[in-house]
């Protein structure tokens, strides 16, 4: 899950209690937004560890990433979930790699990245 998260906010989620510590404590909001700044630049390069058993769906997940259906809402796009139409393209693709795994595997692992990035996209 933490794969889908940092995929879809663009890296690993950043603990804000030490920056919220230092507004507290009358830091210079500029110093703030310097340090935080700096933390997104790093978390961004910070990779996630994903279990052997769960590359696959990985895998597939990131070469569905635009295969999203989207609607317009009054303020903001809703990511309704992936489009499955394109699935099998995808698993033929990876089908004969060595973490393959059958679909009744895969897809549990796949909607569980799926429903992860649609929640985090809609914060």
């Amino acid at each position: 899950m933490s794969a889908a998260l940092a995929w879809a906010q663009g890296g690993p989620e950043i603990d804000s209690g030490p920056l919220d510590d230092l507004r507290l404590l009358g830091a210079p909001p500029a110093v703030v937004d310097a340090l935080q700044a700096r933390l997104s630049g790093l978390a961004a390069t910070i990779p996630c560890e994903v279990w052997p058993s769960h590359w696959h769906a990985l895998m597939v997940f990131l070469a569905m990433s635009t295969q999203w259906r989207v609607i317009a809402g009054l303020r903001s796009l809703i990511y309704q979930g992936l489009d499955y139409s394109s699935l099998p393209i995808i698993i033929e693709e990876y089908r004969d790699r060595p973490y393959a795994q059958p679909l009744a595997q895969l897809m549990p692992q796949l909607r569980t990245l799926e429903d992860c990035a649609r929640k985090a996209m809609a914060d």
